[in-house]
């Protein structure tokens, strides 16, 4: 009797501890950081989230194979994706996106780059970083006469979707040779699995220069490009800087990657990221009582803006949510409205 009755007080525990709900989600390593400070915060205490970075084309493959309640993704989900899924699906924006130009250049924590210039790196037409078209632009900078070694992602990769359709945007010989893709076939340079790995590799590498979220330059004293926008200032990747991006009233759809802003002021290299989930949920993936909470939740992630505030970030534009909010209202379990 003695050990059923701590067993059962262990149980209590547990589910105190770690909510009697558990809602999954697994993809984007870019908003990961984002997604597990704000889920921390949920005000539901018998709601547990555990959102797992692993990449949004991995993410995409877990949402396919019921693996997770959600995914998150930074690629636009195409028609030829759903089409795979086999199912409608809703792409709800959960923040803003940014990626950051990283690099190691000891002494040199100030860089200017343009799409030109990141565009014959990554295609391997530059290969040192005493070029006299990095220097055309550096004119106060001692540049180094060592290798560049760019690091790009070797899976399928939202951080390489905006990344390459911004250069796709900027810059004619990389639209031509290159592409916007989500996996690229580089041809110099070191391959990562992740995002992290990205910034580890990196930091080993004198000469490295790397694209990752912003939120994974912030506590990890990694020096970042300031990139030439349209109006041909430099900006450095800030999240005012992001932000600027998506002040434009005009955005209604929120399955738009906002390279190139409009704002003097904008940082170019930016998106929405994603929550993609299936339209209709069903109790072959998850239980009824998991589809009310994962709606909740979402609900909450669009609307909330003290726990953002708070966690220095900002809610989407009031357009972009009322968009969210009526994609939300879609959402079925077993073919059922979800109250």
């Amino acid at each position: 009797m003695r050990t059923k009755a701590i067993l059962l007080v262990l149980l209590i525990i547990n589910i105190h501890t770690y909510g009697s709900v558990r809602i999954i989600g697994k993809g984007a390593t870019y908003p990961a950081i984002y997604y597990n400070e704000l889920f921390k915060n949920y005000p539901d205490s018998e709601v547990t989230i555990h959102y797992k970075g692993i990449g949004s084309g991995q993410g995409y493959l877990a949402l396919k194979n019921n693996q997770t309640h959600f995914a998150g993704s930074d690629l636009i989900i195409n028609k030829t994706l759903q089409k795979h899924l086999n199912t409608a699906i809703l792409q709800i924006p959960s923040t803003f996106s940014a990626i950051a130009i990283c690099y190691q250049l000891e002494n040199i924590p100030t860089l200017n780059l343009t799409s030109e210039l990141l565009s014959k790196i990554f295609r391997g037409k530059i290969r040192y970083w005493d070029h006299p078209l990095i220097k055309k632009i550096n004119p106060h900078t001692n540049l180094p006469h060592i290798k560049i070694i760019p690091i790009y992602r070797k899976n399928n990769s939202g951080s390489t979707f905006i990344f390459s359709h911004y250069l796709s945007e900027s810059d004619s010989q990389w639209n031509s040779q290159m592409g916007t893709k989500a996996k690229h076939d580089f041809p110099v340079g070191l391959g990562s699995n992740d995002s992290q790995e990205s910034i580890d590799l990196l930091h080993q590498i004198q000469g490295g220069i790397t694209y990752v979220g912003l939120d994974y330059t912030k506590k990890q004293n990694t020096y970042t490009a300031n990139i030439k926008n349209n109006h041909g200032n430099y900006i450095k990747p800030t999240r005012d800087a992001l932000e600027k991006s998506f002040e434009d009233k005009d955005i209604m759809d929120s399955k738009l990657i906002l390279t190139n802003a409009k704002q003097p002021t904008a940082y170019p290299i930016t998106s929405f990221s994603w929550i993609i989930l299936k339209q209709n949920l069903s109790s072959k993936e998850m239980s009824k009582k998991e589809a009310i909470e994962l709606k909740k939740l979402l609900l909450w992630l669009i609307n909330d803006e003290k726990t953002k505030t708070l966690l220095g970030y900002k809610r989407l534009p009031k357009n972009v949510r009322k968009n969210a909010l009526k994609q939300l209202e879609t959402l079925t379990y077993n073919k059922k409205p979800i109250k």
